[in-house]
């Protein structure tokens, strides 16, 4: 009796899932593979059916530079997953997910020499499941998965917790917690990887996902022919598989020169402080990164912004494109009165008094054109205090030096 409900409740599902794949109706059959970034990384998508590892290596084959494999998968088959695994770990790539990466994928994606996610990404942990299958016949495999991810640094007890939510459920740790439990690591940026995620989408898809940022859709408002140039270079770089730093690179200067010409003359003085206190924030976190202050000086004369950028958490970035946006959005002043340099003079008077007992030798650096490199990291301290000392004492006036500061 006991050998008939084996029969029906583990040979024959287990039967019929295998005559899926054979035939083709495989759940995980769809997957897709792309070259990104001038053939420097490759895009996983889809899910992770039986003879996905095999194409993948014909890919690495024929591309050696590939160093980092994107994995944006909705999970597959366990078998598969740890075959890819083994590949990954071979060629001593990194890993990175765009989307989501969850289930299956999770054994794939711990294997990278280096491991990041974007900002809106997630990992997704459960158990795994084939039909006519109980838990109990998974257990050796989560013992040596758990001995891999332990040898490589990961919290043991994330682990446990990881395989202890069951299939039809799913956990998605923070951020926070994948980096403190040491699923991610560092030494990987998502701005010089290639976009990927997108896989499928039309251009109309891309701008309607695009405009879900607030400084795109503020820009299609406030200058429609720009917003176009800056949607098709966008676009082209998505197509091409371009890194968002080298989108970054071509778009932004040009919503920058949009938002510097609207800045001084914006209605909303409040704007004009948040612009401050947020490059006050940048220029520390600048600091502690770089003693030597070369990142510093770069992002203050705007010719080494995306180096800097690399540097700033996904919220601060957040901070400064809600901000350009609030800019753009926010009406201009009826007349385009900026004070005179006779009032700036008398205005600024008691902030150098208080520059100059801190800065001696140094503060006709702010009048120099070109820094010499010994002089940068004082260049970077003398600005930082300029602008805290206009807010602490610019009184009334604060917002007339701003937008005296800030104009042509």
């Amino acid at each position: 009796i006991r050998l008939f409900g084996d029969i029906g409740t583990t040979y024959i599902p287990q039967l019929e899932e295998y005559m899926k794949i054979i035939t083709g109706n495989d759940a995980f059959s769809e997957y897709r593979i792309k070259v990104l970034n001038d053939a420097t990384e490759l895009e996983v998508s889809g899910y992770i059916p039986f003879g996905l590892t095999d194409d993948v290596e014909t890919y690495l084959e024929s591309h050696p530079a590939i160093h980092t494999i994107h994995l944006n998968n909705s999970g597959g088959r366990v078998a598969e997953g740890l075959k890819l695994r083994d590949l990954i770990a071979s060629r001593g790539l990194n890993t990175y997910t765009a989307t989501d990466c969850v289930s299956a994928c999770t054994i794939a994606y711990m294997a990278g020499s280096k491991r990041t996610i974007s900002s809106h990404a997630t990992l997704g942990f459960h158990q795994f499941s084939f039909p006519g299958m109980e838990q109990i016949e998974f257990q050796s495999t989560y013992s040596a998965i758990k001995q891999d991810w332990v040898s490589k640094g990961v919290d043991a007890d994330f682990v446990t917790k990881a395989f202890s939510y069951k299939s039809d459920d799913m956990w998605r740790p923070s951020h926070d917690e994948l980096e403190s439990a040491g699923i991610t690591t560092e030494g990987l940026h998502a701005l010089d990887l290639g976009i990927s995620g997108w896989a499928g989408a039309d251009d109309q898809l891309i701008k309607d996902l695009l405009k879900k940022n607030p400084l795109f859709l503020a820009l299609e408002t406030h200058n429609i022919a720009l917003y176009e140039i800056v949607m098709e270079e966008y676009i082209a770089g998505v197509r091409q598989g371009k890194s968002i730093g080298d989108i970054r690179t071509k778009i932004f200067p040009l919503i920058v020169s949009e938002f510097e010409k609207k800045l001084p003359y914006v209605k909303d003085s409040s704007l004009l402080i948040r612009f401050v206190n947020l490059l006050l924030e940048q220029l520390i976190v600048l600091y502690e990164y770089d003693q030597d202050q070369e990142l510093c000086y770069d992002y203050l004369s705007g010719t080494g912004s995306d180096a800097a950028v690399t540097v700033f958490s996904s919220e601060l970035l957040d901070k400064e494109i809600q901000l350009m946006a609030d800019v753009l959005n926010s009406p201009r002043l009826n007349n385009n009165q900026i004070i005179s340099e006779d009032e700036v003079s008398i205005l600024l008077e008691p902030i150098y008094e208080g520059l100059y007992e801190i800065h001696v030798e140094s503060l006709n650096l702010l009048a120099e054109q070109i820094i010499q490199v010994g002089d940068k990291q004082k260049f970077c301290e003398i600005t930082y205090h300029l602008y805290r000392d206009v807010l602490d004492k610019g009184g009334d006036r604060v917002v007339d030096l701003l937008r005296y500061f800030f104009s042509p």
